[in-house]
């Protein structure tokens, strides 16, 4: 399968992508169709930009995660939800996710119900 073949992959895979600051993600959308005036959203961030590293088609709603502590705890935190991007894996243009940090408390409020045993004691 090519990397943008439009048949979609049964197979779980995963990408190594930096995050991209809000300037520098801004600046690097504006050079696209997005046009000079183009202004991420404050729910967003933006990760990629390496050439053909990158979500694609189908790939929406797949989760971005960023280790956290020690390089080799193995933990993971999720960051961002794949949202759109230009195209797929093109050098300087990143793809944009939703900044799952400015939904914290929406996701709270709706898994709180979800978070106890029947013993009531907290999961986490």
């Amino acid at each position: 399968m090519k990397y943008q073949s439009p048949d979609y992959s049964a197979v779980l895979k995963k990408v190594d992508l930096p995050l991209v600051d809000r300037h520098t993600c801004e600046q690097q959308l504006r050079r696209t169709k997005m046009g000079h005036d183009f202004q991420l959203p404050a729910s967003m961030i933006c990760a990629g930009g390496e050439l053909n590293q990158d979500a694609c088609t189908g790939d929406g709603g797949s989760a971005l995660f960023c280790p956290i502590g020690e390089d080799d705890s193995g933990l993971y935190e999720q960051v961002g939800i794949v949202n759109w991007g230009i195209e797929c894996g093109l050098k300087d243009v990143p793809a944009t996710y939703t900044d799952v940090a400015q939904f914290k408390y929406w996701i709270e409020e709706q898994t709180l119900p979800f978070r106890y045993r029947k013993s009531g004691r907290p999961l986490y």
